[in-house]
């Protein structure tokens, strides 16, 4: 994880309303809009820009993070391993946002494994 992708990760921690669904404020447009306007004017780019910035950080995250759980421990459900033997160091700093990922079914000509879904 680079600087800029820190520095991003630590601003959107600070807006929950961006990513736990189980907020009310989780789907308020606007608030979401003020948000990442703050967000992209403290890293000094546009609102779209931080918005796919994240949105690409988000999924390298969840893509790590299944492919790490699935080498390690290919016979366990994910829920009994310990988030520390999931996910190296370099993710580690993005913790916080594992109960906001979701595990769901793959969809289409999968092999049937669980894919995770995250939410902006």
């Amino acid at each position: 994880m680079n600087a800029t992708e820190q520095k991003l990760a630590d601003l959107v921690r600070e807006h929950p309303n961006l990513y736990d669904q189980s907020r009310r404020d989780y789907r308020n447009s606007v608030k979401g809009h003020l948000a990442w306007k703050e967000i992209g004017a403290a890293m000094g780019k546009s609102e779209e820009e931080v918005k796919l910035l994240w949105k690409n950080l988000r999924d390298k995250f969840c893509k790590a993070r299944k492919r790490l759980v699935r080498r390690q421990f290919p016979q366990q459900d994910e829920s009994d391993i310990p988030w520390e033997m999931q996910v190296p160091g370099l993710f580690s700093q993005m913790a916080w946002l594992t109960a906001h990922v979701k595990l769901r079914a793959e969809v289409g000509g999968g092999m049937g494994e669980p894919e995770e879904v995250a939410s902006i």
